[in-house]
């Protein structure tokens, strides 16, 4: 199973602003094409 590598880093910003204004992880990972999980750990990492 291959794993899929993106440039996830250069989100972390957009993320953040977008989780205050009251959006879930679920629907910003949807919008970027991305597990929900990815975008959960990115947010822990920052």
């Amino acid at each position: 199973m291959a794993r899929k590598y993106m440039k996830i880093e250069q989100l972390a910003e957009i993320v953040r602003e977008r989780h205050q204004q009251g959006e879930s992880y679920r629907e910003i990972a949807a919008s970027y094409g991305l597990e929900m999980r990815q975008v959960k750990k990115l947010m822990e990492r920052q």
